[in-house]
């Protein structure tokens, strides 16, 4: 007879979070090896890279062992696996509330940083030229 404990539950939860966030990611991955559509709708949109924008290339360059390249393209992708233990039921809301603002201030921090060095030219913060809001401003200059 198994008998699960309640903290087997919560560490299946952990488990199925994870998993979804690696089936997420791959299906990221292979949308954007196998076809020519960005997986991130505010870069195909908008045209301009987002605060996570780099992270699957830096995931990318990490399962390849290649940390300085993992580096280049998002100097953050650590972090990435901490984020789903900030939903575990046994960290106290106020270190979780304070580690999620801390996370989305390095985010953005990170991504100023990136935009001033890096924007327009350099990827993964360059331009996407086929974005439909740059494409309605040709549109509209011509």
């Amino acid at each position: 007879m198994i008998i699960l404990t309640v903290r087997d539950c919560k560490m299946r939860e952990v488990i199925k979070t994870y998993i979804i966030v690696i089936i997420i990611a791959g299906m990221a991955v292979a949308l954007s090896l196998f076809t020519f559509i960005p997986p991130c709708i505010f870069y195909g949109i908008i045209g301009i890279p987002c605060p996570a924008c780099g992270l699957t290339r830096a995931f990318l360059q990490l399962f390849q062992f290649n940390i300085q390249g993992a580096f280049h393209y998002h100097p953050l992708f650590f972090l990435v696996p901490f984020i789903p233990l900030l939903m575990h039921e046994k960290i106290p809301l106020r270190i979780k509330t304070i580690s999620s603002i801390t996370l989305i201030i390095l985010f953005f921090v990170a991504y100023i940083v990136r935009m001033i060095l890096f924007f327009p030219h350099t990827a993964p913060m360059n331009i996407n030229e086929d974005a439909i809001l740059i494409q309605l401003i040709y549109l509209l200059r011509s």
